[in-house]
């Protein structure tokens, strides 16, 4: 495989395949892009500029390497270069425990506040851009609360694990958010009370921007 796709990158121009990377993101999921790199070091360095218009970070609560690191590489970027237009995040909790459901959310709560202020700066460096937003919360996780407005973004989707209920001191996952493009709303696994509290706390600056 490595040769065959060396020797098709030599016959075809750069650019072809840039523009076959950016259907392979576009018409799949973000997820696609983080296969690209394993082909062969040709397809990582083609797919480079393409990919970062749809990255997928995966990190456990417990070590945001991955989180920080591509925080890092949006801030050594210019702003012309950090155009982000698909964004997935995938937080998980490797200690969870079916049978400790408290000590889970504790363990989550621990940790919220660090990777909601990652997040967040994540958020403001790519908010000129960002069209879609995913975020998969696992077991044991505490939702992140998101304060920065994004202007662009017309899809979001929150996956949420059953696991989680929010409690009366919950923190609001979106509180004076505004994001006036949305058009698509995906909550699943939430449950109604989720359901409720984002919608609600979306759906009331949607209603500001109403004709």
């Amino acid at each position: 495989m490595g040769n065959t796709s060396e020797g098709a990158l030599k016959r075809c121009p750069v650019e072809v395949w840039g523009k076959i990377f950016t259907q392979v993101l576009e018409g799949g999921s973000a997820a696609a892009g983080k296969h690209l790199p394993l082909v062969s070091k040709s397809f990582k360095d083609a797919s480079h500029p393409v990919r970062i218009h749809a990255p997928y970070i995966s990190s456990d609560i417990h070590d945001l390497y991955r989180l920080e690191n591509f925080l890092l590489f949006l801030t050594r970027q210019s702003c012309g270069q950090r155009h982000v237009q698909h964004l997935f995040v995938n937080l998980s909790n490797f200690e969870f425990q079916v049978l400790h459901p408290t000590a889970n959310m504790r363990r989550g709560d621990d940790f919220s506040q660090n990777i909601s202020r990652t997040l967040n700066k994540i958020l403001e460096l790519v908010d000129t851009s960002l069209t879609t937003l995913t975020l998969y919360l696992g077991p044991g996780t505490t939702p992140p609360r998101i304060r920065v407005d994004l202007p662009l973004l017309q899809e979001l989707n929150i996956l949420l694990s059953p696991h989680l209920l929010p409690r009366s001191d919950e923190p609001r996952f979106f509180r004076g958010t505004s994001i006036p493009a949305l058009r698509r709303l995906n909550i699943t696994y939430a449950g109604g009370s989720w359901e409720r509290q984002i919608a609600n706390a979306l759906l009331d600056d949607i209603q500001q921007y109403a004709p």
